[in-house]
């Protein structure tokens, strides 16, 4: 999906930018925010040489607290020094709690 979003926008695509190190639990049973944020904390590496000065476009397939968004722009921006950032979801799930 996100191949094609960065062809139709004539952008360059980075698969390896960003990549979930840490194994997390299931994150749909938890309903409190700052868990999740906390089971996500240093889950995220980024390959700095290829993402420091630049602008990102983060792509994710669902939108839900945005605690992944949180967590891996949280890793773009110290690991790796973006310019900026900027996010899009294709689905946005509704809370059932």
């Amino acid at each position: 999906m996100a191949e094609g979003v960065a062809k139709l926008l004539g952008c360059p695509f980075c698969e390896d930018c960003v990549a979930k190190i840490k194994a997390t639990s299931e994150l749909k049973s938890v309903y409190d925010y700052q868990e999740r944020l906390e089971k996500l904390k240093d889950a995220y590496s980024v390959q700095t040489a290829k993402t420091a000065g630049r602008a990102i476009l983060l792509i994710d397939d669902l939108y839900r607290s945005g605690a992944t968004l949180e967590a891996v722009t949280g890793a773009l921006r110290t690991d790796g020094k973006v310019g900026k950032i900027l996010a899009l979801t294709f689905t946005r799930t509704r809370s059932n709690r």
